[in-house]
């Protein structure tokens, strides 16, 4: 009864100044072109004394055993959308730099090692290999072949049936807050 969801874009967000004492993103920042400004609409509803949260990747920490350099390529194919939209799949590391910049000056910036990465193989990444719009967009105007498609899908199939599988990926973790002006 004391929750409600809203629909709304992190660069404008509608609601007044100072109205939550936590603000909290996962796995949003990376894909923004302007992350800086979210982290400040974010502080700007955030009550005095209150945390402006967030959780994203750091795609360049990514590793996996046994190793496999097919699986590799198809983990960097998947992060290609966010940087063909102006994103940053490594801004997990940054974050201390993108609050600093937002005017934070309490922050604690630590790094998180997921690993979820099997499970999200089988269950996410195989299937959107062949279902994601975006790769639907690259194969009909040729700039990769479905046979190259298939190979990423079954890397991770591959991947994540191999009882001796292992992966992780680290995310910046941040905590900051909000100081009175």
């Amino acid at each position: 009864n004391n929750v409600t969801f809203q629909h709304a874009s992190v660069l404008d967000l509608p609601f007044e100044d100072n109205t939550f004492d936590v603000v909290f993103s996962q796995a949003l920042l990376s894909h923004l072109q302007d992350p800086v400004t979210a982290v400040l609409e974010q502080k700007r509803v955030t009550k005095i004394g209150g945390m402006v949260v967030a959780r994203t990747m750091y795609s360049s920490g990514i590793a996996y055993y046994p190793k496999n350099l097919l699986l590799e390529e198809a983990s960097r194919f998947n992060f290609k959308p966010i940087k063909d939209n102006g994103g940053d799949p490594d801004l997990g590391i940054k974050l201390g730099k993108i609050f600093r910049k937002a005017g934070f000056g309490d922050i604690k910036h630590t790094m998180f090692c997921d690993t979820s990465f099997k499970s999200l193989a089988k269950d996410v990444f195989a299937p959107e290999v062949m279902n994601r719009e975006y790769n639907k967009k690259l194969l009909a105007a040729g700039k990769i072949t479905l046979k190259k498609l298939q190979q990423y899908q079954q890397a991770w199939l591959d991947f994540a049936n191999d009882p001796d599988a292992f992966s992780y990926c680290p995310a910046g973790e941040i905590i900051a807050v909000k100081q009175k002006l």
